[in-house]
């Protein structure tokens, strides 16, 4: 009790002094020449103080807003050079794809040249005869008696002998040349590319054997039938068919 009561009375004691003498400013309490001791009022000191705050609190302020600018400036130009970058790598992409395309497109050319070119040396014909004299139910004349054959897959060579009609394994410029021995007299009989007609033909005026022949050169696509279409009887061996590719 003793111990609060002198803490209590020396807290009055110091408040009482702080109010009337106020705050000694020099803290190895010398002296000034006329011998008095400096003091500022606690009034003062607390106004000072607070003005100095003020000024701290204005600056932090003044810096935090800084920081901020400085951030958002850092992130935009961040931002802007991200944009840079992904549009140099679009420009790089496109150009890359266009460099792909114009390649493939080079290279297509060139294995399409190339095949033109191996195409177009090379060489390629046949020649075959009527085995039987008869007249063909689909007016299609077969020549199955193969006299000899060049640049033509056996599959092909096959599919002439049992339809009558030349399959183009490769397009080009073709000569084509059909003979045909017939007693019909003024009978017509035609040329034919797939569908069409491509030249026309006549057995002589007579009923007498003869041999007639039809030729002409045709451009022809890859898988395009060249055959001969005839109503007419057609006698065995003096008819034939000639097929040759010129280019």
């Amino acid at each position: 009790m003793i111990l609060e009561f002198h803490t209590v009375v020396f807290c009055l004691s110091l408040t009482f002094r702080l109010s009337v003498y106020g705050l000694l400013l020099e803290p190895d309490h010398t002296l000034d020449p006329n011998g008095n001791k400096q003091y500022i009022s606690l009034e003062t000191f607390i106004t000072e103080k607070k003005f100095l705050q003020q000024q701290i609190d204005q600056l932090r302020r003044e810096n935090e807003q800084t920081l901020q600018v400085l951030t958002g400036q850092l992130k935009q130009k961040l931002s802007d050079l991200d944009g840079k970058i992904v549009q140099s790598n679009n420009q790089l992409e496109s150009f890359r794809n266009d460099q792909n395309a114009t390649f493939t497109n080079v290279f297509s050319q060139m294995t399409a040249l190339q095949t033109r070119v191996s195409g177009n040396s090379m060489k390629v014909g046949i020649t075959a005869c009527v085995t039987v004299e008869q007249t063909f139910q689909d007016l299609t004349v077969k020549f199955p008696n193969i006299h000899s054959k060049v640049g033509i897959s056996n599959a092909g060579v096959t599919a002439f002998q049992s339809t009558g009609k030349f399959i183009c394994e490769t397009s080009g410029l073709y000569f084509i040349s059909a003979e045909l021995r017939t007693n019909c007299n003024s009978c017509s009989y035609h040329l034919k590319k797939n569908d069409d007609i491509i030249a026309f033909g006549a057995s002589a005026a007579s009923t007498h054997m003869a041999t007639n022949t039809i030729s002409l050169v045709v451009e022809a696509q890859a898988n395009d039938k060249l055959y001969v279409y005839a109503g007419v009887t057609v006698n065995a061996d003096y008819s034939c068919l000639t097929v040759i590719k010129i280019k």
